[in-house]
């Protein structure tokens, strides 16, 4: 849901930035790490990203709702509720066996009696009591200790008006959520050229489209998106990623190792990208920055476990 509301954001004229990690070359989750028990410094951390964007979605953003709105007066909350059981299982299905990234230590801690490593710690009825907990402290802020109701949009997803409600609170004609499941499809497919379309300049737009056509087989088109993509927002380094592997599997080896260099640089912390980028450094000769770049594949391969 936080990608289609960010997608209907971005439709109505919204600089739009979905999971606030990549900003000019920094990975902010890391930079936040051990901040996680201390939300005012991690929005001090988060605060020229957050200035540089109209609207900001996913994790840590629905964490720092306290801080967001009071150092922003004129700012407005989208809350969007699913059904509990329906979102436990999302979240266990997003997560897996994976350690809790600092965003989602932002996110799930304020409402755990014991810090937590990994989700599977936590069953169903735990997962559902903090999407109880964080639905009741949100509305209960706004309304009550902030006493600005008008600054909170609540929309339930099983209504079926959620993109017409929040185009309503936004003062926007109205406008259909847009859904992108995330699994490749002709559907899937359809959003995101009608995503492009509307928002030719959004490059996870262009990412989107181009995951789709690759999914396809239209390797050329997919290119040429995710080309589009790098352009508009260099920032972002998952298109750099996608391009790596494209480049990869068609034995176009030199240009992947270049790519996978450059989405290291813009903060993605993938261990074949370091061990990618660190044999294109090797090849050129650069010996010192290859073996920096293949201990921090080596490093990503012990975070992960």
């Amino acid at each position: 849901m936080t990608r289609s509301t960010d997608i209907l954001l971005s439709m109505l004229g919204y600089s739009t930035l979905h999971f606030p990690k990549f900003f000019q070359g920094c990975n902010l989750m890391e930079a936040v790490r051990g901040l996680e028990h201390d939300p005012e410094r991690v929005v001090d951390v988060l605060t020229p990203l957050i200035e540089s964007w109209d609207a900001l979605s996913d994790v840590p953003i629905p964490g720092l709702y306290r801080q967001l709105a009071r150092r922003w007066p004129n700012s407005r909350f989208i809350l969007v509720i699913r059904e509990p059981q329906d979102w436990a299982r999302s979240v266990q299905s997003h997560l897996r066996q994976r350690r809790l990234s600092p965003y989602n230590r932002i996110q799930y801690l304020p409402y755990l009696p014991r810090s937590v490593e990994r989700i599977t710690e936590l069953g169903e009825k735990d997962l559902i009591a903090i999407h109880e907990q964080h639905t009741a402290q949100v509305k209960r802020f706004i309304h009550q200790e902030l006493e600005h109701p008008k600054r909170l949009c609540t929309v339930d997803i099983r209504d079926g008006d959620v993109g017409e409600r929040i185009c309503s609170f936004l003062g926007h004609p109205p406008m259909s959520l847009p859904h992108l499941s995330g699994r490749a499809s002709e559907k899937d497919l359809g959003v995101s050229w009608r995503w492009v379309e509307m928002c030719p300049r959004k490059s996870d737009a262009h990412y989107f489209l181009a995951k789709n056509l690759l999914h396809f087989g239209r390797f050329k088109e997919a290119e040429h998106h995710l080309r589009i993509a790098t352009e508009v927002e260099p920032d972002q380094p998952k298109p750099y990623a996608e391009l790596s592997e494209l480049f990869w599997r068609q034995g176009r080896r030199r240009e992947a190792l270049e790519l996978a260099g450059l989405a290291v640089k813009r903060g993605l912390l993938r261990r074949r990208l370091y061990y990618r980028a660190a044999l294109g450094k090797l090849i050129q000769g650069n010996f010192v920055r290859a073996l920096g770049l293949w201990l921090g594949g080596v490093q990503q391969r012990r975070n992960k476990h």
